[in-house]
């Protein structure tokens, strides 16, 4: 982990009231930025890093600046279930009773701004529109955890898949939606969808040759038939 850069935080949200579609939900002013800035430092993790483990004592809040990490927890068989995967201007950080309520692990090479808990308590009582911001992204990521939930209710492999690619369509937009990254590794693919690694490939390959979608390579996918696609999540 090492210390670099020489930008400030920035967190992202969908709309909490009225907006335009697609229009941002938490904007910081410069000032706010500057301020979490001088409480926080750019660290970066390695691939397959973990950041914090389940039940840690809680120190710092996390916004992603560059790459994907997943927070994950882990039942008592020691099977991980992942329960989000994070990008650039994603928080994370989620604590109950002073202690990380999940594990944090950088599924990419990542950079986040470390910021200390306690000193950006004292920031949001100060700052009630950061504060809002902050809630607002709060709001942001249970929205997305129900998204979640519904994926993982699906009992079709290739809807899973379908519903997991048109959510990386919304998080990170490449060429129009056309171009699907896929940064992460077919195994974190497998646990935050729940299926397996054979399941995964087979529904891939599904929505290959339904021609919904084109392989890219290991980790991108062109989406060839958008509405195809949208008709196979929804099953």
């Amino acid at each position: 982990m090492s210390e670099k850069g020489d930008a400030a935080p920035e967190i992202r949200a969908r709309p909490f009231g009225n907006a335009p579609h697609g229009a941002a939900g938490v904007a910081l002013s410069a000032e706010q930025r500057h301020a979490l800035a001088r409480i926080a430092r750019l660290v970066h993790f390695a691939h397959g890093q973990t950041i914090y483990l389940q039940g840690d004592p809680l120190t710092h809040v996390y916004t992603l600046a560059a790459g994907v990490v997943a927070t994950y927890r882990m039942n008592d068989e020691g099977v991980r279930h992942i329960t989000a995967l994070l990008f650039p201007g994603d928080c994370f950080g989620v604590a109950e009773a002073g202690r990380y309520f999940n594990a944090a692990e950088a599924v990419t090479e990542a950079e986040a701004w470390q910021i200390p808990f306690r000193e950006l308590a004292a920031l949001l009582e100060a700052d009630p529109r950061l504060e809002w911001n902050f809630l607002v992204k709060a709001l942001d990521g249970v929205r997305q955890a129900q998204r979640h939930a519904i994926l993982l209710d699906r009992h079709g492999a290739v809807q899973r898949i379908a519903l997991f690619l048109e959510y990386l369509r919304r998080e990170m937009p490449a060429n129009g939606g056309r171009i699907v990254p896929l940064p992460m590794s077919r195994s974190v693919i497998a646990d935050y969808t729940g299926l397996s690694l054979e399941s995964v490939s087979r529904s891939l390959s599904a929505l290959r040759d339904a021609g919904a979608i084109r392989m890219e390579g290991p980790h991108a996918v062109e989406v060839l038939d958008p509405a195809r696609l949208r008709e196979a999540a929804e099953g």
